[in-house]
């Protein structure tokens, strides 16, 4: 498609790339098959496999106890180190019950006879029981902080031996590690955004500053709650067409966008508190079956879309008249808002007379189930924000 043909807001040092092209080039660049696949938990992943290493390590010359604790399985390498990641991803919260429940089984062990006391293993067992977790924050940061500064994380690099000693290596730091892991999109979304810039951007090198889309909502209704199926529906701001030019510029001058945005069916706080973000790599003007602007993203939390491909979704963006029209001639027109949730405007055909930017391409697909899920069984995005991520400094 040429360039001429996709908007005014392109320039003569721009480069558009295409969708297709855009997730190539986006894959090449981060050359982690691990990364793109699981997204903001790709380093509990490394985490967990270096800690089940140690932890083999430890119980490798006592497996007596071990195998009559776990009485009902075989291996007690693997059936140990497979427990402490299972409790490790049930445990959410802080004094997790499950978590205590296998300490407590775990210090049964340490006090069986078989178990000289001031054993190596039982000490080493020990210390990773009590340890504070203060490893697991600190491999995610130190992880992301390399991320961002342009430089991989792979096994056998000393990056990874930096961010994943042995002695940092614990039940609680493990435990932490899952608990931020599954909050930790906007750095995940910024660090790989910085990441694709230090090794040149997908497209042209930025050689000028952009300015940021910024926000899209509308700061004084803030958000409309309505009964299921509908949920949250982001009221849009009269900026949204602005804030569109302004991303398609960004992209096209060699910027990613880190993305925020509501992706449940009821958010669990303010709307300026995106619940989830990603980045935007590139955009494309369509007219099949409605026109419309369609943006490629890349899912921190990979394995929820797969519009595209595994990992990579597609944003669509429509205009008041086209969302208006598209809504009027839809089923979820008239649906009645909860009074006792919220004072805003029903769900009307006039409801996105300003525009409507998410996952949704038609109405049909607003919808969404008790775990934000489309009738395609995609999460149900909407943008709140954008900020542009620059790309690599022009000489």
């Amino acid at each position: 498609m040429a360039e001429t043909s996709l908007t005014a807001v392109a320039t003569a040092q721009s480069t558009h790339v295409s969708i297709p092209n855009a997730i190539r080039r986006f894959k090449e660049i981060v050359g982690d098959p691990q990364l793109l696949k699981n997204g903001q938990f790709i380093w509990g992943q490394h985490y967990t496999l270096e800690f089940k290493k140690a932890l083999n390590a430890v119980i490798i010359a006592q497996p007596g106890p071990v195998k009559d604790f776990w009485s009902k399985q075989s291996g007690p390498r693997v059936t140990v180190g497979s427990e402490l990641i299972r409790v490790a991803r049930a445990s959410r919260k802080p004094g997790d019950s499950a978590a205590q429940d296998f300490e407590d089984r775990v210090r049964k062990v340490l006090d069986d006879k078989s178990w000289q006391d001031g054993s190596l293993q039982a000490q080493q067992l020990t210390t990773w029981l009590k340890d504070a977790g203060a490893g697991g924050p600190k491999a995610y940061r130190k992880a992301n902080a390399f991320l961002s500064g342009g430089r991989r994380v792979l096994p056998q690099t000393p990056e990874f031996q930096q961010c994943f000693p042995a002695p940092v290596l614990s039940f609680r730091g493990l435990l932490r590690m899952f608990q931020i892991a599954g909050t930790s999109c906007f750095d995940m979304s910024r660090a790989v955004c910085r990441f694709v810039a230090k090794q040149g951007g997908i497209g042209v090198a930025p050689t000028r500053k952009v300015n940021d889309p910024g926000q899209v909502f509308d700061q004084q209704k803030k958000i409309a709650r309505f009964l299921q199926p509908l949920g949250d529906l982001v009221v849009y701001s009269p900026g949204l067409g602005a804030a569109m030019k302004a991303a398609q510029r960004a992209l096209d001058h060699g910027h990613l966008l880190s993305a925020g945005v509501v992706s449940g069916i009821t958010l669990g706080g303010p709307i300026e508190q995106a619940d989830h973000f990603l980045p935007i790599l590139t955009w494309e003007r369509r007219n099949n079956p409605i026109p419309h602007l369609a943006f490629a993203f890349w899912d921190p939390d990979a394995t929820v879309t797969t519009a595209l491909e595994p990992g990579f979704g597609l944003l669509f963006f429509l205009e008041g008249k086209v969302a208006s029209s598209e809504s009027a001639s839809g089923s979820n027109v008239g649906t009645a808002r909860d009074p006792k949730r919220d004072s805003g405007p029903a769900y009307d055909a006039n409801f996105f007379q300003r525009g409507r930017f998410g996952t949704a391409l038609q109405e049909d697909t607003v919808t969404c189930d008790g775990n934000g899920a489309d009738k395609n069984k995609q999460h149900r995005y909407q943008i709140t924000t954008m900020e542009a991520i620059p790309g690599r400094t022009a000489p």
